[in-house]
């Protein structure tokens, strides 16, 4: 029988987990409450990432309707980059950055993925400083082009894929044997991943189909690759790791669009 009310909850906790993004009247109802199914839990993340790609594209063609075509792609840009910043406070674009430049110093993935978050006071580095500006730079780059090359609603399939990611990952087991952030069946996480597939192919494949398919094998592959590389390196899923892994996701899914949008 359907419950909107633990549907809603799972809403919220799905909100949560991916958003930075304060949701304060689901937050107290939800603490009163039993705690909501991890399937329907894991179901909302790519349900979410596809409302707010939809509404940022809809703002996008909003304010590029009452402006010029570049003013439009430099508004558009802002907007997704914010957006895109701001729902993990910087976590995901941070993290990569540490890993990138500990790469770089000939760190170990092993010696690094475990410290993510403790390694984030490597901005007091100029190089560090200088790395996460560009990234940022390039970032807003490849979101004014979507955006002037007529590819804005492709940000609902950046964000489906980024959040479907993740909620793979979370059903992954943790780090020292700790229990997953989601503890769901292996055949739920199938389900998951076709509910994230049909909603890539419904909303995106009418108007960026190859983009829509590479992206979405391409997340697929990432998913388990990733995951044998956390178990192997540090014995288990860390929720920062799948926050940059997200991050990461973002970009692979950002640039495979850009080429579909401007057909090179």
């Amino acid at each position: 029988m359907f419950d909107f009310k633990v549907w809603l909850r799972s809403f919220a906790a799905a909100w949560e987990l991916l958003l930075d993004f304060p949701l304060p009247s689901f937050g107290k109802r939800r603490r009163a409450s039993a705690p909501p199914p991890p399937f329907a839990v894991l179901c909302f993340f790519p349900v979410i990432g596809a409302l707010a790609g939809v509404l940022a594209a809809f703002l996008g063609g909003f304010v590029a309707g009452v402006s010029n075509r570049i003013a439009g792609a430099l508004l558009f840009g802002a907007l997704a980059l914010a957006f895109s910043e701001l729902k993990d406070s910087g976590r995901g674009t941070s993290m990569l950055c540490t890993w990138f430049l500990a790469r770089l110093r000939g760190q170990t993935l092993g010696a690094v993925l475990p410290h993510l978050r403790a390694n984030r006071d490597v901005y007091a580095d100029p190089t560090a400083q200088m790395a996460l500006v560009v990234l940022l730079v390039v970032r807003y780059l490849l979101f004014f082009l979507l955006g002037g090359w007529g590819g804005r609603f492709w940000f609902a399939g950046v964000l489906i894929a980024s959040f479907a990611l993740q909620g793979d990952l979370a059903a992954c087991g943790g780090t020292g044997g700790a229990p997953p952030l989601l503890a769901v069946t292996p055949e739920q996480r199938r389900y998951h991943w076709i509910l994230a597939a049909v909603l890539l192919a419904a909303l995106m494949v009418p108007f960026f189909p190859l983009a829509a398919v590479a992206t979405g094998a391409i997340t697929w592959i990432l998913a388990g690759a990733y995951a044998r590389m956390m178990e192997r390196e540090c014995g288990g899923m860390d929720p920062d790791a799948i926050t940059m892994a997200g991050t990461l996701a973002e970009w692979i899914a950002l640039v495979i669009g850009i080429l579909w949008a401007i057909r090179l």
